[in-house]
């Protein structure tokens, strides 16, 4: 029996239930959630699921759309794919970033990252109070996959330049990660 493989992305309010209301439909196809995001995001919850399952299933689960109709309001998204058939090469790195919250960051760190050739494997941001200010704090946590040990004096140097011109604390670390698997 061939596999088959399907993204599914959903955005809609927050409620009880929903991830039950999800995996009830994967679950009625006989399909599986292989690896999953969910976040509760400015009162929305956001999915996104890897599925597998026998190859007609999967079709059957992507064809029909009717079956989500148990979760109105929410926009539902299903798209065939493959498994990520290449094992990542490379040294797995962690970049993170502290500052107040301001416009760019993201853009600046990860323009330096794309004029690089890095590609982000995982990028996740968050706003907090600082401790004894409560001025709202930005962070951010970047995985990336370094191919050669030459390339990283310069990503820390030029992040520290980043860093340095707009007031952000950024660290690149080395990290033991999954990413290599």
């Amino acid at each position: 029996m061939k596999k088959g493989y399907a993204v599914l992305s959903a955005l809609g309010p927050d409620r009880i239930g929903i991830v039950r209301d999800i995996s009830s439909v994967i679950i009625n196809f006989s399909c599986n959630i292989e690896e999953s995001r969910m976040i509760n995001i400015g009162g929305e919850f956001a999915v996104i699921m890897l599925i597998d399952g026998a190859e007609n299933s999967i079709n059957q689960l992507v064809d029909n759309r009717d079956v989500w109709k148990s979760l109105e309001n929410f926009h539902i998204s299903l798209k065939k794919t493959h498994p990520s058939p290449v094992k990542r090469q490379g040294i797995p790195y962690l970049i993170k970033t502290l500052s107040l919250n301001t416009p760019g960051v993201v853009h600046a760190v990860t323009n330096l990252l794309r004029n690089k050739g890095l590609n982000i494997y995982e990028l996740e941001t968050d706003t907090s109070a600082a401790p004894f200010t409560g001025s709202p704090m930005f962070s951010m946590r970047i995985e990336l996959i370094v191919e050669s040990i030459g390339i990283i004096e310069q990503l820390r140097d030029e992040l520290h330049k980043i860093g340095h011109e707009a007031n952000i604390d950024i660290q690149l670390l080395p990290m033991t990660s999954s990413l290599t698997n």
